[in-house]
């Protein structure tokens, strides 16, 4: 591999856009050779930097409405996991507590019987 073969796939495995076979042989390679380490990291760093440079835009505003129509959905839907999450919970503790509740009637029960003899 020349060294621009090799920047080409390091620039684009830091980009994500190498398919999986190349993108494997580069953490191979990423592995096995410390310098190519070093070259990769400064790769995903000019990533970073060209991400940071971007000018954030608003979105379009015939996208806002439908956004804000789904936005109370999303909390719905949350809302209705975090029940059904607490549901499960409760419903573990509520059988713990039962088994719990069943040993202890056990114990009383005989020891009850133990000290009427």
């Amino acid at each position: 591999m020349t060294p621009d073969e090799r920047a080409e796939l390091l620039a684009a495995y830091a980009l994500g856009t190498l398919p999986e076979p190349e993108a494997a042989e580069v953490r191979e390679l990423v592995r096995r050779d410390s310098a190519t380490a070093a070259e990769l990291a400064g790769y995903h760093e000019i990533v970073d930097l060209i991400a940071l440079s971007v000018p954030l835009r608003r979105g379009a505003s015939s996208t806002r409405p439908a956004l804000r129509r789904m936005l109370p959905w999303a909390g719905v839907a949350a809302a209705v996991l975090l029940v059904a999450v607490w549901g499960v919970n409760l419903r573990r503790d509520l059988s713990e507590l039962r088994s719990h509740s069943a040993a202890l009637t056990a114990i009383v029960e005989a020891d009850a019987s133990a000290s009427t003899r």
